[in-house]
């Protein structure tokens, strides 16, 4: 064995010598503290009153010498220090994971199957009506007349005309005259107008009544004979509801000033007289278009015509004169 090996036993054995004699001189005086000797031994009370409550030294537990070569020296003493409780760290939890998505399971769409429907059995349609080919040209016409662009356009106007008069009651400054009769009249018409539309139209005519004779019986029982004539400043305005087979009918009216003249009266010798009043008309016609001219078309109308009062120079008056006129003439479209 060598030297080193051999030193190791040595001091392992002084070191189990040791504790027991170190124990016995504890002991010793521990008896000796407590009042007693080796022949009188201390009681554990006394040992208690004395403050000695540590046990004997066999009792003790002593380290045992490493048994590797390199040992330490003897007076060390072999005792490990409690080690110091280290602060414990926070260590961050680690964060959940997501939890994957989940896809919604996809819905079958189930598409009912379509039976095929039942036809229907159709009630017997009664036979279509034959429609007259004329029925078809005006319709025709209408719609073409309703969907034409707006024409504006100045046009030119001449009329002849016969009119039937009313009768009017005279009166004198002696009383009321009796019999009156005014006979019928002749007119002549020219004017100018502007179409603002296929619909709507004006004009500016002057019309000349011819010169018609009245009669009439004075209180007195003398009849008495004049003429009396007129000329007239009328503006007319005309709605025209549409093109059928070449005629367009339409609707009319107009006011202006009439001047009515008489002449020197028979029977009682009495000088003639004038007056001016307001005038009125209303009137229905129709343009018919001439073969392939379109701006020149013939129009025919009927119009009451409304002239005021006429007079003699001796007071005599005759209230009214209204007249039913039939007209013709010309229209020219520039």
């Amino acid at each position: 064995m060598s030297v080193k090996y051999l030193a190791a036993l040595a001091v392992s054995g002084i070191l189990m010598v040791v504790p027991p004699i170190s124990a016995g001189i504890q002991d010793a005086k521990a008896v000796e503290l407590a009042g007693a000797d080796e022949e009188d031994t201390a009681t554990k009370d006394q040992l208690r009153k004395a403050g000695l409550v540590q046990l004997p030294g066999p009792h003790l537990k002593m380290a045992e010498p490493e048994s590797t070569p390199s040992a330490k020296p003897v007076s060390q003493t072999l005792t490990r220090p409690n080690p110091k409780p280290q602060p414990e760290k926070n260590i961050p939890e680690s964060e959940p994971k997501p939890e994957p998505k989940l896809r919604e399971p996809v819905k079958k769409v189930v598409v009912p199957e379509h039976k095929p429907a039942v036809p229907v059995k159709k009630a017997a349609e009664p036979a279509a009506k034959e429609v007259p080919k004329a029925t078809i040209a005006v319709e025709e016409k209408v719609a073409s007349e309703l969907h034409q662009p707006t024409i504006a356009a100045p046009y030119f106007r001449m009329d002849v005309g016969y009119g039937l008069t009313l009768t009017p009651e005279g009166t004198t400054t002696a009383g009321d005259m009796t019999g009156e009769d005014v006979a019928n009249l002749a007119l002549f018409s020219a004017g100018l107008g502007y179409r603002f539309s296929n619909k709507l139209r004006a004009d500016l005519t002057a019309d000349y009544r011819t010169d018609a004779e009245f009669d009439a019986t004075t209180p007195g029982g003398a009849a008495v004979s004049s003429e009396v004539n007129g000329l007239a400043v009328m503006l007319n305005g005309y709605y025209d509801i549409g093109t059928f087979e070449g005629f367009t009918p339409y609707l009319g009216g107009g006011v202006g000033i009439v001047r009515l003249e008489t002449t020197e009266q028979t029977g009682t010798m009495v000088a003639g007289d004038t007056s001016t009043n307001f005038a009125w008309a209303l009137n229905v016609g129709s343009a018919i278009e001439l073969g392939n001219d379109e701006n020149t078309l013939a129009d025919v109308s009927y119009r009451f015509v409304s002239l005021g009062k006429f007079k003699q120079q001796d007071g005599t008056t005759y209230d009214d004169l209204m007249v039913y006129e039939f007209r013709a003439g010309l229209r020219h479209h520039f």
